[in-house]
């Protein structure tokens, strides 16, 4: 690039009215094309020259000046180069952002673009300018894109306006906001900020004193054109306004049209009314025809009521015949009742006659030997059955009625001993059954950790995993990309002996936590808001950290842990020596008398000198609650050993 080029003196004069002209000063960019992070291009007030080799960026360069300056309708990017060219646009403000740099063939013959940045990015773009007042104007563009999307409807835009200096470097904060807009405005609140172009040049033309839109068409037009072409179309198209004429033979043009269009009209009316009028008289005949056809058809709905009323009247004359018949049949009923009841008197008579010769004694006796056979025949049954139940409980069946009674009474003893006996035994059933399923339940439980250990070698409980694996296959990242901390830390051998239990207290819940590297947390985050674990979860965002420069004490906690090489080493290192240097003492008298957080041998967790903690809902050395270690093999053993047990 090279500036102070000799210009005509008066192009550049020095008076009142050059003083409040602006000039550009100053264009920055942050990837923007192949320029990747932050890259500063003063300008020289004199003139600039952008000079060098094919493809060393000269376009890219101005392009960002065009991009802020130009309306969108009328940007055009990398023109000169293309000036001789009839083939499509080959950048667009995407490829810019993305950072486009070449293209590949694959094995179909599709051709890609290779891009230096993928994924969500962003970037800006930044002009100043001043003039000889000492005023400064900024325009400023940022753009982003989220996801691994190529569209140009998926790249957003932000214009500002500042009446300062800037540095592209305090948009940062807008990327670390995940694009928040509203925290932009309170930051940058002396700004003029909006996502439309129109508004945006209408501000920064007022304050650079561009009067006409048309200046900005003229200016991208001058500065990315390598020849004019044909004068008298550059100054028709890019410097001298539209005559009026145009418009008054445009309004001339339409006005004829309007008034042919009427006239066509009227004439089409005028054969739709010789063509319709025959059409008139079918229509008249057509309607006699119709009154015609309804008087027949009101015939022809009479004939069902006229057949229904003449069968009503039929079927009224049958039944005043019938109902005669019916009055004679009763008259003829009444006489045979008064007949029969003459009989049954007579009948009467007899009966008691028969009754006084002796006839009621005969048929007492015979009733009172049928009833005695049916008893017979039960009592026999019932004197079968109790000489059963006799010769089952070892006893002779009495033959008398009053030995009887003391054989009932014996049986009714026995029964009620029996009964207790039975109760005993059913609440003494019950008690197993219910110690049986709660030993299923055990062993189920048991079952389902050994199964999720052979099946990852992890000390996490069961209940943990399973929830991973959920949010894995959900989010389409392996199971090994999202490790809980307790996976990535174990405690050195020579120290498990006597520091096991405690350390397992202190990191539990450090060890339960998710560790979600930066690449997946957009992902992790979404699925955990949207889904209703049934559970309670932490994870923890692995942000790049900076490694410390203090060292842990010879007696931390921290160096008596092992961390799992890795992506994730530095990371939990660092987590552990910010949050976990606690100094390991056994004598009681010392631990009371640190400074600082502290644990002991037995459990007792000093977090500072007036916060302690001692969790012995479970045994310290119970190896089925430990969370930690590489792999599991110690802990699935003593599980399967419970399960045989």
């Amino acid at each position: 690039m090279k500036n102070d080029l000799p210009l005509h003196p008066d192009l550049f004069s020095h008076g009142a009215e050059a003083s409040e002209r602006f000039w550009s000063c100053l264009i920055q960019t942050f990837n923007w094309g192949t320029f990747s992070g932050v890259h500063r291009f003063p300008m020289a007030r004199r003139g600039h020259l952008f000079v060098g080799p094919s493809g060393a960026g000269k376009s890219t360069a101005l392009d960002a000046h065009a991009a802020l300056t130009t309306p969108p309708l009328w940007l055009n990017f990398n023109v000169a180069a293309r000036e001789a060219e009839r083939g499509g646009v080959d950048r667009n403000a995407v490829s810019y952002v993305r950072g486009a740099w070449a293209e590949q063939t694959g094995d179909s013959g599709e051709v890609a673009a290779q891009y230096l940045r993928t994924g969500t990015t962003w970037s800006v773009i930044a002009e100043t300018f001043r003039n000889g007042q000492g005023d400064v104007v900024s325009l400023v563009q940022l753009l982003y894109i989220r996801g691994s999307s190529n569209a140009a409807s998926d790249l957003k835009k932000l214009y500002l306006v500042l009446k300062r200096e800037i540095d592209v470097h305090e948009f940062k904060v807008f990327a670390e906001s995940d694009f928040d807009v509203r925290r932009l405005k309170a930051i940058f609140n002396d700004a003029w900020i909006g996502d439309k172009f129109s508004g945006y040049q209408e501000r920064f033309r007022g304050l650079l004193g561009i009067e006409s839109e048309a200046a900005l068409k003229l200016l991208h037009k001058t500065q990315s054109a390598k020849n004019l072409g044909d004068l008298n179309a550059f100054l028709r198209d890019f410097m001298l306004d539209q005559p009026e004429t145009f418009e008054i033979a445009n309004d001339l043009v339409k006005e004829f049209g309007d008034l042919n269009d009427a006239h066509q009209s009227l004439v089409e009316a005028g054969h739709q009314i010789d063509t319709l009028e025959p059409a008139r008289v079918e229509n008249e005949e057509l309607s006699r025809g119709r009154a015609t056809s309804l008087g027949l058809d009101n015939l022809r709905e009479a004939i069902d009521p006229y057949r229904e009323q003449t069968k009503a009247n039929l079927l009224a004359d049958a039944v005043k015949a019938l109902t005669l018949q019916i009055e004679g049949a009763q008259g003829d009923m009444v006489g045979l009742k008064s007949q029969s009841a003459a009989e049954l008197l007579k009948l009467n008579e007899m009966r008691s006659r028969r009754a006084g010769l002796g006839g009621a004694l005969i048929a007492d006796l015979e009733q009172q030997r049928t009833d005695a056979q049916a008893q017979r025949e039960a009592r026999v049954l019932k004197r079968q059955r109790a000489e059963a139940a006799c010769q089952a409980m070892g006893w002779t069946l009495p033959a008398t009625a009053s030995a009887m009674v003391g054989l009932v009474d014996q049986a009714k003893a026995a029964l009620l001993a029996d009964a207790a006996t039975s109760s005993d035994l059913a609440e003494q059933r019950f008690k197993l059954r219910r110690s049986l399923d709660d030993k299923a339940a055990e062993f189920a439980g048991l079952r389902d950790e050994i199964a999720a250990m052979e099946r990852q070698p992890s000390n996490i409980p069961q209940a943990m995993i399973r929830l991973r694996d959920a949010l894995c296959d959900a989010i389409a990242v392996p199971a090994t990309k999202l490790p809980f901390a307790g996976e990535l830390m174990q405690v050195k051998a020579a120290e498990a002996a006597q520091w096991q239990g405690a350390a397992e207290r202190v990191l539990r819940g450090f060890a339960l936590s998710l560790v979600v590297d930066e690449r997946w947390y957009e992902r992790v985050a979404r699925w955990v808001n949207d889904t209703h674990l049934g559970m309670r979860l932490v994870f923890l965002r692995a942000l790049p950290q900076r490694v410390g420069n203090v060292a842990p004490g010879p007696d931390s906690l921290v160096r008596k842990i092992d961390v799992a090489p890795g992506d994730l080493a530095t990371w939990v290192s660092e987590e552990l020596k910010s949050r976990f240097d606690y100094e390991c003492i056994a004598d009681p008298t010392a631990f009371r008398a640190a400074s600082r957080a502290a644990v002991s041998p037995q459990g007792l967790i000093k977090h500072n000198s007036t916060r302690h903690e001692k969790d012995d809902r479970s045994a310290l050395g119970d190896r089925r609650q430990w969370v930690l270690g590489f792999d599991n093999a110690a802990k699935l053993q003593l599980f399967r050993a419970d399960a045989q047990q």
